[in-house]
């Protein structure tokens, strides 16, 4: 009699991970309206091929104590969730690596999401995502050799609930004219597939609008938890680039470890700051559409900064949150730069107003905000980084909705 009580609760668990599993299936094609995307992303304007490569990174000085659902490669008999710190007890990331590369005949374009190979273990489960991806056509070579040279490094986390594949488009630009972009995609706070498994970004990390007023001190409670874990995931893939230079991979000798700027989307931007401050290798930072944190506002940056923003997050629910963007000049030891667009949105400098138009439905052309953000971005590396006589005033000639102010 226990037994069949076991088995009919072990059966009644199988039956509500399914139920769960298609909840959750139909949560992210609701969310993303990506059914059958034919896009080709626009080209990037360097001279230099594109190569990419995937790492799946585990910092095992840190133990991951965030409960989140996972779902999991290892089964194929049976469509199974685990818990992930069932999965691994530590902090884990997949991290993406555009460079310029020597491409030939042999090589093959990059999947838009690099683990879409190691889903087709899964195609119950990843049918839907691989649909939605296959068509959607990079500039980018799998695995393939990187050039001659050393070169100069992007150290980018993406903004929550995202992926790193929704900025491929900064990211081949950046590679395309001879920098090396890392993208990181951390656990909890985007959606991110790794070798065994699928981390969907963390619910509770989701803030509610209700947190948001001029004086940002609910939404700094709020996102204080992320943040310290996010920045600190910079910082440790920041010491595995630096074992990659001087390891044996292709990567032996090929980056500027003097010349690395940080930078970030949202709350990787809030985390990118956080970062920056905190390491001596970073060398100037970016940011899109993020507040820094109450900490860096107070202190300031002592190397060059800038942000690329809205006016529609400046003037959000019709607040005037200028002043909080602001914040972080009064104590900076260095010049800040700020890049304001009109009728842009949260997401116009990514790929999801291509990818993903229905949702992310701006009154800005999804073309122009996208070749704003690369020319504003790369520009102020250019600058800062490669010490280029880079005007950054000039950079918006040609974006009637772009206006530029240094502080």
């Amino acid at each position: 009699m226990l037994s069949q009580k076991v088995n009919l609760t072990q059966k009644k668990m199988k039956q509500f991970n399914q139920v769960l599993l298609l909840i959750f299936l139909l949560f992210i094609n609701v969310q993303f309206v990506f059914s059958q995307i034919e896009a080709t992303l626009p080209e990037p304007t360097g001279t230099h091929k594109i190569g990419s490569t995937s790492f799946y990174w585990i910092d095992s000085t840190r133990l991951d104590t965030i409960t989140n659902v996972a779902f999991s490669f290892l089964n194929t008999s049976e469509l199974d969730t685990i818990l992930s710190k069932q999965l691994n007890a530590y902090r884990q990331m997949a991290v993406r690596i555009w460079y310029p590369a020597d491409v030939n005949g042999s090589h093959q374009k990059a999947f838009y999401l690099p683990y879409l190979t190691a889903q087709k273990e899964r195609p119950e489960f990843y049918e839907a995502r691989l649909r939605n991806y296959q068509n959607v056509n990079t500039h980018t070579y799998q695995n393939a050799p990187i050039k001659k040279g050393v070169f100069p490094v992007i150290l980018f986390s993406t903004g929550r609930g995202t992926n790193m594949a929704y900025y491929t488009t900064l990211a081949e630009e950046f590679a395309s004219l001879g920098y090396v972009f890392v993208g990181i995609s951390s656990a909890h706070a985007t959606h991110i597939g790794l070798k065994d498994a699928f981390i969907p970004a963390l619910s509770r990390w989701r803030p509610p609008f209700s947190i948001y007023d001029p004086s940002f001190e609910r939404a700094d409670a709020f996102f204080e938890e992320a943040n310290e874990i996010v920045s600190k995931d910079m910082i440790f893939v920041l010491k595995k680039l630096e074992e990659l230079n001087q390891g044996d991979s292709f990567f032996n000798r090929k980056f500027k470890m003097n010349q690395i700027g940080f930078m970030g989307h949202s709350l990787g931007g809030m985390a990118g700051a956080r970062a920056c401050k905190q390491s001596k290798k970073c060398k100037a930072f970016f940011s899109i559409e993020a507040v820094a944190s109450k900490d860096v506002r107070a202190s300031g940056l002592e190397v060059p900064s800038g942000l690329l923003v809205s006016e529609l997050s400046i003037s959000q629910d019709n607040n005037n949150y200028r002043p909080l963007y602001m914040e972080i000049t009064k104590a900076r030891t260095a010049d800040f730069h700020l890049f304001t667009v009109l009728k842009g949105g949260h997401n116009s400098f990514s790929d999801l107003p291509i990818i993903a138009s229905q949702q992310f439905n701006y009154e800005i052309d999804a073309l122009e905000g996208i070749a704003i953000g690369r020319k504003v971005c790369v520009g102020f590396f250019d600058k800062f980084l490669l010490g280029k006589k880079v005007k950054l005033d000039q950079l918006a000639d040609g974006f009637d909705l772009v206006s530029y102010r240094r502080y």
